[in-house]
């Protein structure tokens, strides 16, 4: 899911639409991925994902993130 999730990303940069991405894992937290949306030199976060489970993170950060792209960008 990792692949697909990266795939939508460099979709979405392609048709100038900057994100970022942050991704981190302690013993603490276990996984945590952000996103957020840097379009204007402003940066607005629009998730957070934080769990044991990697696969099942990226699997709710690329549903998340084509939701948003449909919904504020007419599509992926």
């Amino acid at each position: 899911m990792e692949s697909e999730f990266f795939d939508l990303f460099e979709t979405a940069q392609e048709r100038q639409v900057y994100l970022r991405v942050e991704l981190g894992y302690t013993r603490t937290t276990d996984w945590c991925l952000f996103i957020s949306d840097a379009t204007g030199g402003k940066s607005k976060q629009l998730c957070t994902f934080q769990g044991c489970d990697r696969k099942l993170i990226f699997a709710q950060a690329y549903a998340r993130l084509a939701k948003w792209l449909n919904e504020n960008h007419g599509g992926y």
